[in-house]
C-alpha cells in the first residue's frame, strides 16, 4: 500500500471496499486473520469493462486461525505495532480484532 496518498479518492475507496470484502470473506469461512497491516495488502490491476482498475488483495495468512480453534486463538501473535490492545491484555483473538 505504498504511495496510497497519491491515489485519487475513488481509488482509495475501492481499495477500502476490497479490503472489507476480503476480510468479510475470511470471516464467513470462520477465519480470523490476526495480522492486518499495510504490508499484507497487495495492489494489483485488472481489466473490467475495458478499463484498468486497481484491486486490493489480502495476503500472508501465516498468522490466521480458525475461530473454532480455541488453542490457536489464545496464541500471542501479530506484528507488534499492529497487535490489538485486547491481545496485549491476554484476550483470545476474535473477528473484531481484524477491523
Amino acid at each position: 500500500l505504498k504511495d496510497i496518498q497519491k491515489k485519487p479518492l475513488l481509488v482509495k475507496l475501492q481499495i477500502a471496499v476490497d479490503i472489507f470484502e476480503g476480510m468479510n470473506g475470511l470471516h464467513e469461512k470462520g477465519i480470523i486473520y490476526r495480522d492486518v497491516k499495510p504490508g499484507n495488502i497487495f495492489l494489483t490491476s485488472e481489466i473490467h469493462n475495458n478499463e484498468e482498475r486497481e484491486r486490493a488483495i489480502i495476503g500472508d495468512l501465516g498468522l490466521a486461525c480458525f475461530a473454532n480453534d480455541d488453542k490457536s486463538r489464545k496464541d500471542f501473535v501479530g506484528t507488534p505495532l499492529y497487535i490489538p490492545l485486547e491481545v496485549y491484555k491476554g484476550n483470545p483473538s476474535d473477528f473484531s480484532q481484524d477491523a
